[in-house]
């Protein structure tokens, strides 16, 4: 039976837009990035973000990892491809 908690808890899951996300990070795990390699995220996205000390008002989007539970953050300027996670890849994650 599924009571108002676990109906939302459900809906809260399906409304959650996960993406794939391609991205070439300054710092990885705390270590500069030298050779600038790409490094990929599954994201469930949350909202995007501004960088008041520069003036920039959409300068990126944020969410949590899936893999780590963590919450990151991506610059635009720094984001190679943000794709879709699809129905099937659901259940893998």
């Amino acid at each position: 039976m599924l009571t108002f908690s676990l109906k939302f808890d459900l809906i809260d899951e399906v409304m959650k837009e996960r993406m794939n996300i391609y991205y070439r990070p300054a710092k990885h795990n705390g270590v500069k990035n030298h050779e600038n390699y790409m490094h990929t995220y599954c994201i469930e996205l949350d909202e995007s973000f501004e960088n008041r000390s520069n003036g920039e008002k959409f300068a990126g989007i944020g969410g949590k990892c899936v893999e780590t539970g963590e919450y990151k953050r991506f610059r635009m300027d720094r984001l190679a491809g943000m794709y879709p996670v699809s129905l099937s890849d659901y259940n893998k994650i």
